[in-house]
């Protein structure tokens, strides 16, 4: 079944400043034609707005079950009312870590450490004042 389920709640900056948000954006808006389904769903954002909070949750998008997607759970006020808007977060393994291997020192003549030092000169952006 479609569902989603709250699993904790994180610090709104803590998931915005850790760069892992991917995919497409959705809405939880509540039911069609349920004004209550739709007023929990403002009260919620409402009280995770105030709190600065965002859900941590699980989503399963199809009827028949599928894979569940982790996500976060934001907040959104608009000229319409309030909802929530869904982010898929990635799983461990989806997150690489990748590490640069130690470069030997360049050493080369005063010659070629000038027309290194040239080239990178040449490649900077001017200042935008």
């Amino acid at each position: 079944n479609r569902s989603i389920e709250m699993i904790g709640y994180l610090g709104r900056n803590d998931v915005v400043d850790s760069g892992l948000l991917m995919g497409p954006a959705y809405c939880v808006v509540g039911g069609k034609e349920s004004n209550k389904s739709r007023s929990a769903v403002a009260a919620l954002a409402q009280a995770m707005d105030e709190m600065g909070k965002v859900g941590f949750c699980r989503l399963v998008k199809t009827k028949n079950g599928g894979a569940p997607i982790i996500g976060a759970l934001f907040p959104i006020a608009s000229d319409g009312g309030r909802y929530l808007q869904f982010l898929q977060l990635p799983f461990a393994d989806d997150v690489q870590h990748f590490q640069n291997r130690d470069m030997d020192p360049f050493t080369g003549s005063e010659e070629q450490v000038q027309t290194c030092e040239d080239l990178i000169d040449s490649l900077m952006l001017p200042d935008g004042d």
